[in-house]
Order: C-alpha cells, then structure tokens, then sequence
C-alpha cells in the first residue's frame, strides 16, 4: 500500500519534487536499517543495595534517577554542603539521612557510594571515602593529574574495593550502534578527534574555582580524549604542537597532535579554544567507510558511495541522561554480584590512562609554547 501511494505521488508532482522524495524515502530505508538494540530495563537487584550519595547540584539528579528506577537500590544517605535540599531529596527519592559533614557520613552502614561534587572536591572526597571498603562511581575528572588518579587507585587497592569514573560517552547508545555498524565497512585505520573548548565565555561566567579554571582541560576535555582511548587502544607515541596562550588564561589555546595507536593504527586531534561551535567531535574512519559523532549533532556512517546513514539513539538514552543509565546499571550490577567492574565501564586503571594520555597531550603544548 505504501509503494502504491509512492508511486502515484512521483507520477502527480514535478520531477523536483519527485526526486526529493525519493531521496527522503531512500533515506529513511537508510536510517531504518541501522542497529537499534532494545536494552534491558527490568533489572532488579538479588538483595537491596544501600547507597550513600554525595552532591546535590544540577548533575546529581540525573545520577539519582538512574539509580532510582534500578529495582533494589535504597537511598540512605546524602551529603551535602549546606543540607538545604534535604527535604526535597528525601520526598522524591526517599533518602534517610542528610549530613555536611563527611566523618558523620562515613558511619553510615551503606553498600556504595556515588561520588557527584564539584571537581575541585572530588578527589578528596573520594580518597576519603575509601577507607569504608566500599566501591565508588565518582564524575569525572578523577583528580587533576594523573599522580591523583593513581593515589585513588592506590586507595581502592588498599581497602579492598574499586572507584569506576562517570565518563558516560562509553555508554551512549548511537555510539555504540555506530561502531557494530562500522564493523561492517572494514577494520578501523585512523580517527579525527576535535576539542575545542569556550574557555573565555566560561571564565567570564565566574562560576567556578581558581583550580578548575586552572585546570579546565582536565576537567571538560576528559570525554573527548577518552572515548578516542577508548575505541582507538592505547597509545603507543604522540607527538603535539601547539600555543597556550597560558598568560593570558588560555584564551585562544591552539594545539594539534599526531598519535599513534596499538596495531599501528593513527589519529590526529586538534584543540582550537575559544572556536564556535564549542562542541567536541570524532571521525572514525574505517577502509570503506566512516563514522561522526558530535555531542550535538549526533552520529552518522557515510559509506564508500557517500551514502549517509543516521545512527538513532536507543529509548533508554531519551528517557534519562545519555549513556548514564546503563553506565549506572553497569555499575550496580558488578556490586550485586561481587564483581569487578566490566568493560565498558571506566575503572581507575583505565583513567590513569586516560589522565596519562591527556598530560603527555598537554606536556608537549607547554614546551612549544
């Protein structure tokens, strides 16, 4: 019925029009055969899991409704700067306890701890809290050297327990069903990775600390560098150019590198801040074709023929915050089962990597400056 109504739709209208609907029907055939998983949303918990959660910005209420429609998981406690927000808190997400101070906090009997402060805080927050042996998914960064990360891994270790890091772009759906559709086209030669940041605007913004202006590449250009780790391997040489325009507060920082990737695979990055649009991208090229995602463009493969093919999210990533559910879900999971955390979930040893990776990066713009 449908083909019948499409062809005496192109036998009434002008050929312009005519081929335009072609094109749009074509493509929609495209779009339509792209992976769409269904993700299971109906996982319940063998025995309840207390959690204590830090923060209360605007952040954390995607983190709280993650774990809230996770059958299993109880909210006890919250700490917070102020406890302002408690009662707020407690009637929408049914939590026992508030405290502002992390000693009190620590007493609580609790079965893991979601770590969502500013980031100047997170890394003492999450030392801390360690000492409880219990396992902690903190946002991201992981401190602001990878010396930071490594004292937090050291901390796990020693207590017995693992930190995973909220860097949620592993989890984004049409990245995911991107990549099983480039599978198709070939191995993976090479990639594009650009990071511009708008660091002029955010600072005239005044909304944050000395430190974490000091230390914005680490703070906001983690997902970027992280999910090219991530899909690319681990790096084996790199080399950057680059101006940091350090004495005049980075305004205009323009860098670039070259970088070479296990099975001698190749990537380049650039990092021209203070460009419009501000948004990160990647392009991951295979032989015979490639995949682009934009964080607000979304994710398209373009084939040998130019034929484009728009990768569509999953409806777990329209219902909550992109890639956060099922990185949440991950992570409870591993605590029900007394397991440790399974790929593609972000474990310290993984973030120092990552943090590894993006000094080197920046190592060589300081020197060139």
């Amino acid at each position: 019925m449908i083909k019948l109504f499409a062809r005496l739709i192109l036998k009434i209208f002008p050929d312009f029009i005519s081929e335009k609907i072609k094109e749009e029907y074509h493509q929609y055939q495209r779009d339509k055969s792209t992976p769409n998983w269904k993700r299971d949303l109906s996982y319940s918990t063998s025995n309840n899991i207390k959690v204590g959660f830090v923060g209360a910005g605007n952040y954390a209420k995607h983190h709280l409704d993650s774990l809230k429609n996770i059958k299993g998981v109880e909210f006890d406690c919250i700490l917070t700067n102020t406890g302002r927000s408690f009662e707020k808190l407690r009637n929408e997400y049914g939590f026992k306890e508030s405290f502002t101070n992390i000693d009190e906090f620590l007493k609580r009997d609790i079965d893991a701890y979601f770590v969502v402060s500013s980031s100047d805080t997170l890394f003492d927050i999450s030392k801390k809290l360690f000492s409880n042996k219990k396992p902690i998914l903190m946002e991201k960064p992981p401190g602001f050297t990878s010396a930071q990360t490594k004292e937090l891994l050291a901390a796990s270790e020693q207590y017995e327990t693992f930190g995973v890091v909220a860097l949620n772009r592993r989890f984004y759906s049409d990245i995911q069903n991107g990549l099983a559709m480039l599978a198709d086209y070939g191995p993976i030669r090479g990639a594009i990775l650009e990071v511009p940041e708008n660091i002029s605007t955010v600072r005239n913004n005044n909304d944050l600390k000395k430190i974490e202006y000091e230390n914005y590449f680490f703070r906001n250009s983690i997902h970027g560098f992280d999910t090219l780790r991530h899909i690319m391997g681990e790096v084996v040489k790199l080399k950057s150019l680059g101006f940091s325009n350090s004495e005049n507060n980075n305004r205009g920082l323009s860098a670039g590198a070259v970088v070479e990737h296990e099975d001698k695979k190749y990537s380049t990055i650039t990092t021209l801040w203070d460009t419009n649009p501000f948004y990160w991208k990647i392009k991951i090229i295979a032989e015979n074709g490639y995949l682009e995602f934009s964080e607000k463009g979304g994710t398209k493969l373009t084939d040998s023929k130019l034929n484009i093919y728009n990768i569509s999210e999953n409806k777990v990533d329209k219902v909550f915050r992109k890639g956060n559910y099922m990185q949440t879900l991950s992570f409870i999971k591993a605590i029900d089962n007394k397991s440790y955390p399974k790929f593609p979930l972000c474990d310290l040893k993984d973030a120092v990597k990552t943090m590894e990776f993006m000094e080197k990066y920046q190592n060589y713009i300081k020197e060139e400056s």
